[in-house]
């Protein structure tokens, strides 16, 4: 069985910086990203500035800290968005001259090339994930007796049992 198509290696290089992140922090640092280039940066030095000014924005100024209505805690994201500018200025610059390509790109290659990056990684997901009942006894009613051992495998051997490549 084939494995799952990769995103372009230039995405997976340009990305590099979001991969310094949880998962789930992710969209958050790339939504700063996009917000600078949307609102009128223009080279990757100015989406940096603009990035780490809004993330010094989100967090406490010292001297408000204890005030009453004032947050006083540190927002871990904006923290660590601003350790990784820091620390991994080259990572950051490389992923704000790709932000700045892609923001520039045309609707309808933005759209193309977010349904490939989505697809790899909804595959992943599958590929992590046991095969249904439900698939196990389609590929049955099919007539394989092949042993799947996951959701995205089950239903790429559907999908060619069904056209008929198998």
């Amino acid at each position: 069985m084939s494995m799952i198509p990769h995103p372009p290696e230039n995405i997976n290089h340009a990305r590099e910086f979001l991969n310094l992140f949880a998962v789930n922090r992710r969209s958050l640092i790339a939504n700063t990203f996009c917000k600078a280039v949307r609102a009128g940066a223009t080279d990757p030095a100015q989406i940096i500035s603009s990035v780490k000014a809004e993330a010094r924005k989100r967090l406490p100024a010292p001297r408000q800290a204890g005030i009453a209505g004032q947050h006083t805690h540190e927002d871990p994201r904006f923290v660590s968005l601003l350790f990784y500018l820091t620390v991994e200025p080259a990572l950051a610059l490389s992923y704000a001259v790709y932000i700045l390509k892609r923001e520039a790109a045309p609707a309808p290659e933005k759209e193309k090339f977010k349904t490939a990056r989505s697809y790899y990684y909804r595959s992943e997901y599958l590929l992590n994930q046991p095969p249904t009942e439900k698939q196990l006894k389609f590929l049955l009613a099919l007539g394989c007796k092949e042993e799947v051992t996951s959701k995205w495998e089950a239903s790429q051997l559907i999908d060619r049992l069904r056209k008929g490549e198998i």
